[in-house]
């Protein structure tokens, strides 16, 4: 939904154990690290950069708040 308003986000971080080496070679699964799956399924980077000006953070944080009020209905 960021993106539909012109905001970029990504993932974070993805947790070892859902990388396909560590999950293969030790057999590791997401309920084995609650936590950190549960994290990286709420967790988002966000634009953020020294060149960024005042209307893009403004721009940032009015799509953050629109998106998570449409998310709480």
């Amino acid at each position: 939904e960021l993106g539909d308003r012109g905001v970029s986000a990504s993932v974070h971080f993805i947790p070892l154990h859902l990388h396909p080496y560590w999950r293969d070679t030790y057999a590791l699964r997401p309920e084995q690290f609650p936590v950190a799956s549960a994290e990286f399924e709420r967790v988002v980077s966000l634009p953020i950069y020294s060149t960024l000006s005042e209307a893009e953070v403004e721009r940032v944080i009015e799509a953050v708040g629109e998106t998570l009020n449409e998310l709480r209905r």
